[in-house]
């Protein structure tokens, strides 16, 4: 056999190879910086031996209590207390930087962050474009014309994010890529408002509110802010339907449905004017959002303004964090409680937020079977 023909060979199997391994393979990726790229490193030794529901337990006390037969048994595994060892506090960290809690599916398949003004292409050229420099607020140029309210955004315009990337990285910090058989998804993490790069030197600062991340507007330039309607004033969601309405069924005998371009258009307006730095927390259907609050923890847990993060391990830091990764992180969640919550029947809820879903599976068709 010639050398032509067996590099033809070896050029089918491989562009077979990579076929199989883009529709079959499944990938994901968030960066993690190294202690040593840290602005604010480890300071002292963790002193806390256990937490028992938000109680800090010394390890003398700890020595103490493994002294006796009662103290064992609090402290045993299984149990309200919880051991901090070195292990305990990397996979900690590893969830701060990389773990989503799988929001990336609403964000990705419903909200369509990646299908509106900003693409995973423009994101990628815009960190190309930094040469390694970093920045803390990364500029991005929109892929298409999008309206929100009376501003254009226009194709080519840079648009400010606040979106960190740290000096030396390739990857901005807080966002976690999935890649699964041929579909690109994009997840949050708890860095993305709860860390910062540091202007001056390029280094992450651990706990930093992002203050100037632009969230409101990046949710405003989706494909599908309408799925965020419940932490905006959006009166138009109980406005009359159109002329012809749609209906939560194939038929009119379910719930009636909103104007779908009438929603869409005063949720972006809402998210949009939310301050950077600043995240509606609340789905009350008002638009109020506050500043990101920092995540330093080092001699205090992470009250909230109504106390309620007081209840619970770290006292309280298991709350905070299921507040912000279920009911903030993923709308459709909040179905069920939509009568008590919304005044709203489920039906007409999930019908609002899924019916401009970015991807077809997951998106509701009025007209449908």
């Amino acid at each position: 056999m010639g050398w032509p023909r067996r590099f033809l060979i070896g050029a089918g199997v491989a562009a077979v190879a990579i076929g199989a391994t883009a529709s079959l393979g499944r990938f994901s990726y968030a960066p993690m910086p190294d202690r040593a790229d840290l602005l604010n490193a480890d300071r002292y030794p963790i002193q806390t031996a256990f937490d028992i529901l938000g109680r800090r337990v010394s390890r003398a006390e700890a020595d103490r209590l493994n002294a006796t037969e009662s103290g064992r048994t609090e402290l045993a595994p299984g149990g309200t207390a919880v051991a901090i060892d070195p292990a305990m506090v990397e996979r900690g960290r590893r969830a701060f930087y990389q773990e989503t809690f799988g929001n990336e599916v609403f964000l990705t398949d419903v909200m369509g962050m990646l299908d509106g003004g900003l693409t995973p292409t423009e994101v990628a050229l815009a960190v190309a474009k930094l040469g390694g420099q970093g920045t803390t607020n990364l500029q991005v140029a929109m892929a298409r014309d999008m309206r929100i309210g009376e501003r254009v955004y226009r194709k080519g315009e840079l648009v400010p994010t606040g979106l960190d990337v740290p000096k030396g990285g390739a990857f901005i910090i807080g966002i976690r890529t999935f890649y699964d058989r041929g579909h690109l998804r994009m997840g949050i993490t708890c860095a993305l408002c709860h860390a910062a790069v540091d202007p001056g030197t390029g280094k992450v600062v651990e706990g930093a509110p992002n203050v100037d991340l632009n969230a409101g507007l990046l949710m405003a330039l989706a494909k599908n802010s309408s799925a965020y309607f419940m932490h905006a004033s959006v009166t138009e969601v109980d406005a009359r339907p159109s002329a012809d309405p749609q209906h939560t069924g194939s038929t009119s005998t379910g719930p009636a449905l909103p104007d779908a371009a009438a929603v869409e258009a005063a949720t972006k307006v809402q998210v949009a004017s939310w301050p950077p730095g600043s995240f509606d927390s609340s789905a009350d259907r008002v638009t109020n959002p506050t500043s990101i609050p920092s995540s330093f923890s080092a001699y205090g847990e992470p009250y909230s303004w109504s106390g309620r993060e007081a209840i619970g391990p770290f006292a309280g830091l298991s709350s905070l964090n299921n507040n912000v990764h279920a009911a903030n992180s993923d709308t459709t969640q909040l179905a069920a409680a939509a009568p008590w919550l919304f005044g709203m029947d489920p039906e007409t809820y999930l019908g609002i937020v899924l019916r401009g879903a970015a991807t077809d599976a997951f998106r509701y068709e009025p007209d449908g079977g």
